[in-house]
């Protein structure tokens, strides 16, 4: 029996030769002549079901005609089966089984969903064996490698990672610190405090005359606010305390302080109010010592306008200090003993007023010979 080269004989189940199958040398031809006509190979991308079968016709074409025309028609033998789903009767007439019976399950997807029927494998001999069967033996379809994909890695959109889930947990713990701080303390005062002192010291020139003036800007935002809709009273003291730790910084009297193991703290203040500060109106504090005695250093503060430079607040204040003298700090600053300067008139009634105040309050408790603390 003649037959091309490359081209096997199958038998059907009875023993009796059935159609004819290509051989593996026609197969190789006709996956070239498929690869060359679709362009696969490079791009790993398999046709559908319909492009495998005119792709497969073609390759048979090359090597035998009568092959290549049969292929086209879609039907082989005499069962009128399809090379696609069914194998073709034998000449003894035995009975056609569909192929898909005996196939394994196409394997799922990474992600859980199947591939496209005719995506996973291309098979140019769809319908072929690769080569002469046993006797008797029913005829099996060839198998072509599937080509080889990368599995997408499966991770469902709803489950965060684990670093996602570690920052929104430190970002929940950030948030309830933050809340907690600024609801049980004074959060924005003992913030401004320290960054107006550090402020003075790095950013700011040294002052080294203990009687000048130094200012500090400021503006009336919305939580300075009362109900009349202007400065509260309350924030002149608190933007006067941020304005004179700025002001004993740059002078150099904290340092001293430090130096000598002494602290100071505010035992009396008296302001007076002159004019409204009104929402997002600029005005500027301005701070100077005006002397001291044997037990406080006395300061004073000056809200001036933005606008038009009128004081609108004057403040003044008694600054004791424990663990040392006001004279010492001054001979440790300077560098010899230096005398207070003569004290306002003013300010020397208000010191006559707080004197007279503390005597009253002694007698009532019964202390007179406590003195303030």
């Amino acid at each position: 029996m003649l037959r091309p080269p490359g081209v096997g004989v199958g038998r059907a189940r009875g023993g009796a030769p059935g159609p004819a199958r290509p051989g593996p040398s026609l197969r190789i031809l006709a996956r070239k002549a498929s690869l060359r006509t679709t362009g696969l190979g490079r791009g790993g991308v398999r046709p559908a079901g319909g492009a495998v079968r005119a792709t497969a016709a073609a390759g048979l074409e090359l090597a035998s005609p009568e092959l290549g025309k049969k292929a086209k028609a879609g039907r082989t033998g005499p069962g009128g089966g399809t090379n696609q789903g069914w194998e073709g009767r034998g000449e003894s007439g035995g009975r056609a089984e569909p192929r898909a019976s005996r196939l394994p399950p196409r394997p799922a997807s990474a992600g859980g969903f199947s591939r496209a029927p005719h995506s996973l494998r291309l098979s140019l001999s769809a319908g072929f064996s690769a080569g002469p069967q046993a006797a008797g033996g029913p005829s099996q379809p060839a198998r072509a490698r599937p080509l080889a994909a990368r599995p997408l890695a499966a991770r469902p959109a709803s489950d965060p990672s684990p670093p996602a889930a570690a920052g929104m947990l430190w970002l929940l713990v950030a948030l309830g610190l933050a809340a907690a701080y600024f609801s049980l303390l004074d959060g924005w005062y003992l913030v401004r405090v320290p960054l107006a002192v550090l402020r003075a010291r790095l950013l700011q020139p040294p002052v080294r005359d203990l009687l000048a003036e130094q200012s500090y800007a400021g503006r009336v935002l919305p939580s300075d606010l009362d109900l009349l809709l202007h400065m509260n009273n309350a924030r002149y003291l608190r933007e006067a305390d941020v304005a004179r730790a700025a002001h004993l910084a740059r002078c150099g009297v904290l340092g001293a302080l430090r130096a000598l193991g002494a602290h100071a703290v505010l035992a009396a203040s008296c302001a007076r109010y002159r004019r409204s500060l009104r929402l997002l109106e600029p005005f500027e504090v301005r701070t100077r010592l005006l002397g001291w005695d044997g037990r406080a250093f006395y300061l004073e503060s000056r809200f001036l306008s933005g606008r038009d430079g009128f004081v609108c607040a004057l403040l003044l204040f008694r600054q004791h200090v424990l663990g040392t003298t006001p004279d010492q700090v001054v001979q440790y600053l300077c560098k010899r003993r230096v005398e207070s300067p003569e004290l306002p008139e003013d300010l020397q009634h208000w010191i006559n007023y707080n004197e007279a105040s503390s005597q009253k309050l002694r007698a009532e408790s019964g202390l007179s010979s406590t003195k303030d603390q």
